[in-house]
């Protein structure tokens, strides 16, 4: 047992390092990207091969929520947009939903039963799964 621990926290060490070192050259190319898409569209190049490499131009294109300014704070109107869809005739695009690391971290924060598990409102039981995940989790010092 104690080789599987030894050698789980040498991997933690390494994929810290790697994380930091990914950090780092996510942040970099960020900032070549910006240098870079400008650069391409003032010169019109779409590609270009680099070591192996091809650096291409692509564009994306995304649609959101329409952008209000209230009281000088930008927001979005989400349940504007979603009206706006379904009197547009796109009914298809709005869905009720619910995000599961906001349900999540509330169910985290109800009290427990005898047995450890969170006490729903009675409108929720049986409606909500709840799982218990465990997981090991390292901690690295220095």
């Amino acid at each position: 047992m104690m080789g599987y621990a030894q050698e789980f926290s040498s991997l933690a060490r390494e994929k810290k390092k790697i994380g930091l070192r990914e950090a780092e050259i996510i942040a970099r190319m960020a900032l070549l990207q910006e240098a870079l898409v400008e650069e391409y569209q003032q010169q019109g190049l779409q590609r270009m091969t680099v070591d192996g490499v091809t650096i291409y131009l692509a564009e994306e294109i995304w649609a959101g929520g329409m952008k209000t300014v209230i009281n000088g704070i930008e927001t979005v109107d989400r349940q504007g947009t979603c009206n706006a869809l379904i009197d547009a005739g796109y009914p298809e695009f709005v869905k009720v939903d619910f995000n599961v690391n906001t349900v999540s971290a509330w169910v985290r924060e109800l009290d427990r039963n005898e047995n450890g598990d969170p006490i729903l409102p009675v409108m929720l039981e049986g409606r909500i799964n709840i799982a218990h995940v465990w997981k090991l989790k390292t901690r690295i010092s220095g």
